[in-house]
């Protein structure tokens, strides 16, 4: 188990109940295309808490949303803008508290998935699943062996 520790925020949150993962994986080698994932051990954690795969709908969405605004173990604090970095706080309601998370940026162009060529952008369906699927064989057996 890991904590998460945001010092450069205005304050900073340690998180010691889960640990966060970020990693970029290769997934079209010709095209330069890589996705970044979030993953967020289980605050029950073991080997029985379930494992869910976060993927936000919407073309280009970030999955960020999901994890800072929605069901991940921290979130961004609500305030009208006051000309600092935003505040962060635990998320009571997370669903780290009874499983481990995978927040996967897909396709492409969401959040933090890039391409080196431009043609590594143009993917529909078809191609976004084979992504994934390739991403999903390399990532998982990593994860495996945390929890």
């Amino acid at each position: 188990m890991c904590g998460i520790s945001l010092s450069p925020w205005s304050t900073p949150l340690v998180i010691t109940c889960c640990c966060l993962i970020t990693r970029y994986v290769e997934v079209d080698e010709d095209n330069g295309t890589e996705l970044f994932y979030y993953f967020v051990e289980s605050e029950a954690g073991g080997e029985n808490a379930p494992f869910l795969l976060w993927l936000t709908g919407g073309d280009h969405c970030s999955v960020l949303s999901g994890l800072a605004f929605e069901i991940g173990p921290f979130k961004f604090v609500v305030e009208p803008y006051n000309g600092t970095i935003p505040s962060l706080e635990i998320n009571p309601n997370s669903w780290t508290k009874v499983a481990h998370i995978l927040f996967v940026d897909s396709p492409a162009g969401a959040g933090f998935s890039f391409s080196k060529q431009p043609k590594g952008y143009h993917v529909g369906e078809v191609s976004t699943s084979l992504q994934l699927h390739d991403f999903l064989i390399k990532v998982l057996p990593n994860l495996t062996d945390l929890i």
